[in-house]
């Protein structure tokens, strides 16, 4: 299941603009393929930054947020298939702050209502350390030395 549809991306932007970016045969009805193409790349992304925390694909109802940077993401796809050398700058902004939205979720600064990983069970979800390489008792450099 997809985290948006068709709909979600004409209430994102518009259905000219849908159309605009989908229509290449000039037509006048808006390429689904073009559009699932690129729910499918953005609901890709999506999960690949909230994996480690949440179980994908997310399950419905689809959370808003979750459809809504799914839209947006599939909005930017169909942009840069079609000005690809020439992408508008706002259309930049919105998917560089869409890409920073994902990675607070990643990191856990921000969560989504979706259901975790090991539902809270101890030891059944991501492992985090707070260990640096100086905090080895023995440095790999010393096995040259044997």
């Amino acid at each position: 299941m997809a985290y948006s549809t068709l709909n979600d991306l004409i209430a994102a932007s518009s259905e000219k603009d849908i159309l605009e970016l989908t229509d290449d045969a000039r037509i006048g009805e808006i390429n689904q393929g073009f559009v699932s193409e690129a729910i499918s790349k953005a609901d890709a992304i999506i999960d690949s930054y909230v994996s480690g925390r949440y179980r994908v694909p997310i399950a419905a109802p689809v959370p808003l947020i979750v459809g809504d940077i799914s839209a947006q993401l599939a909005i930017y796809f169909l942009y840069e298939r079609r000005f690809r050398a020439d992408m508008p700058e706002s259309i930049m902004k919105i998917y560089s702050n869409l890409i920073g939205q994902l990675k607070e979720v990643h990191e856990g600064k921000m969560d989504i209502p979706a259901e975790p990983i090991g539902n809270g069970i101890m030891g059944s979800g991501p492992t985090r350390v707070n260990k640096t390489a100086a905090d080895r008792l023995f440095p790999w450099s010393k096995l040259n030395e044997w």
